[in-house]
């Protein structure tokens, strides 16, 4: 893969936590990979438009008004 062994440990260093997806839930995994938000959405309209129905979308577990504003 081109890397070697010492930056794969200093990267798995860097991103251990305790519980791995702690930081990642709820409209924060949505500012880390922005496609995942995209799909989901996507998804939703695409269903949407299929089924005649008027989705409601809501924002998942923010904590911070900084979250909002991603």
């Amino acid at each position: 893969m081109g890397i070697t062994f010492e930056a794969v440990k200093a990267k798995c260093t860097d991103l251990h936590e305790f519980n791995p997806m702690l930081g990642h839930r709820g409209c924060r995994l949505g500012i880390y990979y922005p496609e995942i938000s995209e799909m989901q959405a996507t998804a939703v309209f695409e269903a949407a438009i299929e089924t005649n129905v008027i989705p409601e979308i809501m924002i998942p577990l923010v904590g911070f008004h900084n979250e909002l504003l991603n």
